[in-house]
């Protein structure tokens, strides 16, 4: 847990700035998107094999390596959802919206484990790996959906005066 969150650390105070800037927010959303669903399904086939029983160093290193993306993808998709946001909205809201989605960062990260936790006793880490690559899929639409709408709302049409 102190790995994820040491790299998440560098990865924001380094590397996140001049990632935003080449790469722009909206495609640094899709692509962590697409990057956690892959993580993990990644880490329920891994699960589902059976291989995790085993005490082989090998599996192990794996789980880590794949935690490791998958905390640095989150990281990546909240930067590029709050760039994407604050965007959205006037300079005076952005404090209101920095504030609102910090509550809700800070309420996923308190109430996330023991649902995570509750998933995983009744269903096993496949179902948990089944609910986060869901969610990565709803949140995909979701941003699509906005950008569409966004794309409709300034295209040239729309824009036209009537004579």
């Amino acid at each position: 847990m102190s790995l994820t969150s040491f790299a998440v650390a560098i990865l924001g105070m380094c590397v996140m700035g001049p990632l935003t800037e080449r790469c722009g927010a909206f495609h640094l959303t899709y692509s962590s998107l697409f990057l956690k669903g892959s993580l993990a399904i990644i880490l329920a086939a891994v699960a589902a094999s059976g291989q995790l029983k085993s005490t082989q160093g090998l599996n192990w290193l794996l789980i880590a390596a794949v935690s490791l993306a998958f905390s640095c993808t989150s990281h990546i998709l909240a930067t590029s959802l709050t760039t994407r946001t604050t965007g959205a909205v006037g300079s005076r809201e952005q404090g209101i919206l920095l504030g609102i989605e910090h509550s809700l960062f800070s309420g996923a990260r308190i109430f996330g484990p023991s649902i995570g936790t509750s998933i995983m006793s009744s269903g096993g880490f496949s179902v948990v790996a089944a609910c986060s690559f869901t969610i990565d899929c709803v949140l995909g639409c979701v941003a699509k959906f906005q950008t569409h709408k966004e794309a409709v709302t300034k295209s040239p049409m729309s824009e036209r005066k009537e004579i």
